[in-house]
């Protein structure tokens, strides 16, 4: 059991609060943390308040008045599929390394 799902179980942070929505959110964007913040700038999730996150899943909810900055493994739970998260999860982290490995590229030249 990793960390996050750990935080999840015991009801960490938001999970343990009372009128904070479980399920029923929907993603509306994801992001990798370094881009928008800037290089090694890590995020807390916003759900479990525990877990430091780079691949940022943005979720929102009728009945809850912000959008939560959230690891996959919170907003899979939170969403009720985490078999789509933990896809988009993967995918955000693939394109992550992707981005941090184009420069050694052969034939690639500042």
């Amino acid at each position: 059991m990793s960390s996050e799902q750990k935080a999840v179980a015991n009801g960490w942070g938001k999970w343990g609060e009372p009128g904070v929505p479980h399920k029923g959110w929907h993603r509306v964007d994801e992001f990798d943390s370094f881009e928008k913040y800037g290089e090694g700038e890590y995020k807390i999730c916003g759900m479990c308040e525990k877990m430091k996150i780079r691949a940022i899943h943005v979720m929102e909810h009728d009945k809850y008045p912000d959008r939560l900055e959230c690891g996959g493994v919170c907003s899979g739970h939170m969403s009720d599929d985490l078999l789509s998260a933990s896809s988009r999860d993967d995918e955000l982290k693939l394109k992550m390394r992707r981005r941090a490995n184009f420069p050694n590229r052969s034939g690639w030249t500042p």
